[in-house]
């Protein structure tokens, strides 16, 4: 009885030491509250980050915006620019001296080409001719139709009704031939018909076309001759205009000797005017170009330094994941490795029960 309640205790013994080492294994409450309170702090850190990005993100399209209207101002600024710029260029073209020029030039004019023949009409079917025929008529009229010795040998060999037979198919073989070549010749007929139609129609048409082309010819060549009688004229004309333009250009020539020395004095003036307000325009848009490109680079060096904040940021939380990820993992192992350590123990321990009630019976 002693023995027993001795192994009952070593047996409560060993199942509270396995207990115990349950307890052991899995996490404590603390260590549960502490991860759970990493992972809320990580996912609030998260949020918050994201938060950060979506202002940083305004702030830099907000930013692009003014950068992109500081562009279209420095463009306005080259625009006006470039049409001062246009102005002296048109004021140095008017200063510089007239020369006029005055010269006509007369071209004969060729005769218009006549347009392209028609194309050649087709010719149609070829006519029949005796190679026309069928072939396999002729060779079945040729192996259908027995030769005259067979036919001999069996006039005299056989009876009244076999030579009446023979006749018959001769007198059959002889009426196909002769419808075939009535089909032929009917066929070879209204094929030269219809080449003698589309002769005609040919032969029309080309008549057609001939007269056609005789009038555009007539009609070109009387355009032709009014033009070279225009042109002469005209020539007449340009001649004596010529004369006057010549006259008209010594006495312009005088006008613009007078007008250029004063256009000379002009010019000179404007182009000082427009040199001075050209450097002036372009000291100011050197100043604001300079300003704007400060500007940038300051907005990019900012977005540089939020953006590399954010990365340092990121890659901590990242690395806090993955720390709490990896202890994880490792309370895992241990407790899958204590499981299978304290299954072994109590199978060790049921084997041990086992053997001393085995024991206990025995000594009883």
């Amino acid at each position: 009885m002693e023995c027993y309640q001795e192994a009952m205790r070593a047996i409560e013994r060993e199942r509270i030491n396995v207990l115990n080492k349950i307890d052991l294994v899995q996490p404590s409450f603390e260590e549960q509250h502490q991860l759970e309170w990493g992972r809320r702090y990580q996912e609030e850190e998260l949020l918050a980050l994201r938060l950060e990005v979506g202002e940083v993100s305004r702030e830099v399209e907000a930013e692009t915006k003014q950068l992109r209207d500081r562009e279209e101002i420095i463009r306005a600024i080259r625009d006006e620019q470039r049409q001062d710029r246009i102005k002296i260029q048109t004021l140095l073209a008017l200063s510089q001296p007239i020369t006029p020029d005055i010269t006509v030039v007369f071209q004969a004019l060729a005769p218009d080409a006549c347009p392209p023949p028609l194309p050649p009409p087709s010719r149609g079917s070829r006519p029949l001719d005796r190679s026309s025929v069928p072939q396999n008529n002729r060779r079945a009229v040729t192996s259908n139709s027995p030769s005259r010795r067979s036919v001999a040998a069996a006039a005299t060999a056989g009876t009244s009704a076999g030579r009446g037979r023979h006749l018959r198919e001769l007198e059959r073989l002889e009426g196909s031939f002769h419808e075939t070549l009535t089909r032929d010749k009917q066929e070879r007929e209204m094929h030269a018909r219809v080449q003698k139609d589309n002769a005609a129609r040919v032969m029309e048409a080309l008549g057609r076309r001939t007269a056609e082309v005789e009038k555009r010819l007539s009609g070109a060549t009387d355009d032709y001759l009014r033009l070279r009688h225009k042109a002469k004229e005209a020539h007449a004309v340009s001649a004596e205009g010529q004369r006057q333009c010549g006259e008209a250009r010594e006495k312009s020539q005088a006008e613009v000797r007078s007008l250029v020395a004063a256009a000379e004095a002009e010019v000179e003036a404007i182009k000082a005017e427009g040199g001075r307000r050209l450097e002036d325009c372009t000291a100011g848009l050197r100043e604001k170009l300079g300003e704007a490109e400060e500007a940038l680079q300051g907005e990019r060096s900012h977005h540089a330094a939020i953006k590399q904040r954010f990365e340092e940021r990121v890659g901590r939380a990242r690395d806090g994941v993955l720390a709490t990820r990896r202890r994880h993992h490792k309370l895992v192992r241990r407790r899958a490795q204590e499981v299978v350590h304290l299954s072994d123990e109590m199978s060790a321990l049921r084997r041990g029960v086992t053997e001393l009630e085995r024991r206990m019976f025995q000594a009883w």
